[in-house]
């Protein structure tokens, strides 16, 4: 399976990487697109799936599994160091309907 992440939600206005919910994901296989948890996703890469995010350049990033005590969270890993690539994906509030996006801006928006 090789899929992208594009989007993620968290509970809090500020994500950090350990307070993701749910990330939305590319299947470039079928090119469908669907909304898995965060226990889902970090399951599926350990269990082998290829899994990257493009960075702002555009260049796709390979995602891996960061540990912090029993945490488990999935974030971007270039050249052996961990990167933010995730976290500046658009952050939803409610990822499946879309119902509030932030870090984008609407065009004509002067706000």
């Amino acid at each position: 399976m090789n899929l992208q992440v594009t989007a993620i939600r968290s509970d809090t206005d500020y994500a950090t990487d350990q307070n993701i919910t749910h990330y939305q994901l590319l299947n470039w296989d079928n090119f469908g697109i669907g909304t898995l948890s965060r226990s889902q996703v970090v399951a599926m890469v350990e269990a082998g799936a290829a899994v990257s995010v493009a960075n702002p350049e555009g260049i796709q990033i390979p995602c891996g599994v960061n540990v912090r005590g029993n945490e488990k969270w999935l974030q971007g890993k270039e050249n052996d160091a961990w990167t933010d690539d995730v976290l500046a994906l658009p952050h939803v509030q409610d990822i499946n309907g879309a119902v509030k996006v932030r870090r984008f801006t609407r065009k004509g928006d002067e706000s």
